[in-house]
């Protein structure tokens, strides 16, 4: 297996709270594999800090991880895991699979939360739980959080001074965007659910992060800057009717053509043939909705005035000024959009 360690959470060591730490529950560390690629099947390790003594009685554990949307990881994911400690410590696991105290397990299950899964605390479902709480833990494209339960019930006891490690392996096919994103994940128990208890410390593990970056073919897009282009509808299909959404700030990234009136839409697009076919001279002002916002309604064949008999392959644009003297292209990269799902009908 070619993995990469990526990730280990520093952990700040307070006397006064000694106590309470040793009963907290955290994410030991992320494992990314070192050459992730699109439309493949990619294999994640996280290992998992459980301390003993937190007082859950006869409950799945939970598993989170936080995923590009695009991905339809549930169509795909997969998460087992293993342990090493249950020996060492009071804990028992498997009421439905038969183990008991003293065994380590080495084939422990994981399924799917369903929408009968309350969070404990929000009484929402576990991903909308985790998304409001959580968020996108820094990345600014449509992300969703996919949550497992364990198949084993797990019982803590009163031991404090004993932890398991839990390696889980987790398995999910990969989109077909090249993408960096922040690959997030967090653990706590059906019973306890997201409790932030001020004498004993939360009885979930906080998330933690790593960057993950897809190699393959294709402009990179990098999840963890806030996009200054967008699409409404995000899905869409070259046929559709389609509005490009062009903000000349967004978080910390501000582009040249802030401040600017009037914003021309330039773009052009690669056919089936290897064509090529490119709007400048004749690119058209977009609609000023506010001092950093602008809109714009096309068709995108008829803007690119497409041969009839030719189809659109991909997709690309920039921006500039009345006279061109500012260009907005994300510093020569251009902003692709591709076609994502059949047209609209």
């Amino acid at each position: 297996m070619n993995i990469q360690k990526t990730i280990k959470p520093a952990v700040a060591i307070l006397a006064a709270a000694a106590l309470i730490f040793a009963c907290t529950v955290k994410v030991k560390e992320i494992i990314l594999p070192a050459h992730p690629t699109t439309d493949h099947v990619e294999e994640i390790h996280v290992l998992l800090d459980m301390a003993n003594g937190t007082g859950h009685n006869n409950t799945p554990w939970i598993f989170a991880v936080l995923l590009p949307k695009e991905w339809n990881a549930k169509e795909s994911a997969t998460a087992t895991y293993s342990t090493d400690g249950l020996t060492k410590t009071s804990w028992w696991s498997g009421t439905t699979t038969g183990r008991w105290a003293g065994q380590e397990i080495v084939d422990g299950t994981m399924s799917f939360v369903t929408d009968a899964d309350k969070e404990t605390i929000s009484k929402a479902p576990w991903p909308e739980a985790l998304m409001a709480k959580f968020g996108t833990m820094g990345n600014f494209y449509d992300m969703e959080w996919v949550v497992f339960k364990s198949d084993d019930l797990f019982n803590l006891g009163e031991d404090n001074d004993n932890h398991t490690i839990i390696d889980v392996t987790l398995k999910v096919k990969t989109g077909p965007e090249r993408i960096s994103f922040w690959f997030a994940t967090m653990y706590g128990t059906m019973e306890k659910g997201l409790q932030d208890d001020p004498d004993w410390g939360n009885r979930y593990a906080s998330p933690i992060k790593a960057k993950m970056t897809l190699e393959g073919d294709g402009d990179l897009i990098d999840y963890a800057i806030p996009p200054l282009t967008s699409t409404t509808p995000s899905i869409f299909g070259y046929e559709d009717l389609l509005c490009l959404n062009f903000s000349t700030q967004a978080g910390d990234v501000v582009s040249v053509l802030n401040g600017v009136t009037d914003v021309y839409l330039c773009g052009k697009v690669i056919l089936d043939n290897g064509d090529e076919i490119t709007v400048d001279e004749d690119a058209a002002r977009m609609h000023n909705v506010s001092y950093s916002q602008y809109k714009y309604y096309f068709y995108p064949r008829s803007y690119f005035k497409v041969p009839e008999d030719r189809t659109i392959k991909n997709m690309y644009f920039w921006f500039r000024n009345a006279d061109g003297s500012k260009v907005e292209n994300a510093n020569g990269a251009l902003f692709a959009k591709p076609a994502k799902g059949t047209p609209l009908k």
